[in-house]
């Protein structure tokens, strides 16, 4: 079986799409083939699997073709479940050690410890140089996501091998593609340092 999919809002996510099939047997799966217009040729997404209803799950799509046939904004992957509830747990380890005031330091550069987010991130802000006067920038939010997404670039680190650095955390996070000015790469620096001191 295959599910063609050509029209704008079809994907309703990055690795979800809304297709009706009738008589779709249990456990039935279908090749998915996605064009972002009729001049283009059909391109190979994937395995879809039944999720329930007409919604099916699939791997995540590239930028382009999520920009052309999706319906959001969003251009992250879907963080796998627990790393949500990890972050949180960094976050509070944080605001404990070195807690609020704290800072951390990487690559001669300073974040002070602001407070808790209100959506359960953590508010940080430069600490500038007196000497030099870099370094400082205004209060900022680094997100739960940010955080997780660190955590789980940390356990592929673990099973794969390789390097935890911001570039292995945006490839593992960002759909492919996706140019740095739609994603929040400046955090991921920052995200990096604070799971560092929170595990």
């Amino acid at each position: 079986m295959f599910i063609l999919i050509e029209q704008r809002g079809a994907l309703i996510e990055p690795d979800r799409i809304r297709a009706s099939v009738p008589d779709r047997r249990p456990g039935e799966t279908a090749f998915v083939l996605t064009r972002t217009s009729h001049e283009q040729p059909w391109r190979y997404a994937g395995v879809a699997r039944a999720l329930g209803g007409d919604i099916w799950s699939i791997p995540a799509v590239d930028f382009a073709t999520w920009r052309a046939l999706g319906a959001g904004r969003e251009v992250s992957r879907r963080l796998p479940d627990g790393y949500l509830e990890r972050a949180r747990e960094v976050v509070q380890a944080v605001l404990r050690d070195p807690g609020v005031g704290g800072v951390l330091a990487r690559d001669g550069k300073q974040l002070r410890i602001v407070g808790e987010a209100p959506r359960g991130g953590l508010r940080i802000a430069g600490v500038r140089d007196p000497r030099s006067g870099d370094g400082g920038f205004a209060e900022r939010t680094v997100s739960l996501q940010d955080i997780a997404w660190v955590l789980a670039a940390a356990d592929d680190v673990r099973a794969r091998g390789g390097v935890l650095d911001e570039a292995r955390v945006n490839r593992l996070r960002y759909l492919d593609g996706t140019p740095k000015a739609s994603t929040r790469w400046i955090d991921t620096g920052w995200a990096l340092l604070i799971a560092g001191a929170g595990r």
